[in-house]
């Protein structure tokens, strides 16, 4: 009889280990989405910064300053 109470407190271990790992999939599925999002909204600015990176990366070069 003692194995069937080890069971039960096995039983009951595995539940809670089971919403805890559930509880971090969740959590970690949510994170997940936010730095997704996070990178999408960033796409924009991150396209706008290379597209002037590489219009002042080809630029003419620069004249003196005219004199006084």
């Amino acid at each position: 009889m003692s194995e069937g109470g080890s069971t039960l407190i096995g039983m009951q271990n595995n539940n809670a280990m089971r919403e805890l790992i559930e509880t971090e999939l969740f959590e970690t599925l949510e994170l997940d989405l936010d730095a997704e999002a996070a990178l999408a909204e960033a796409a924009g600015p991150i396209s706008e910064a290379e597209a002037l990176f590489a219009r002042l990366s080809r630029s003419m070069p620069s004249m003196p300053p005219p004199r006084r």
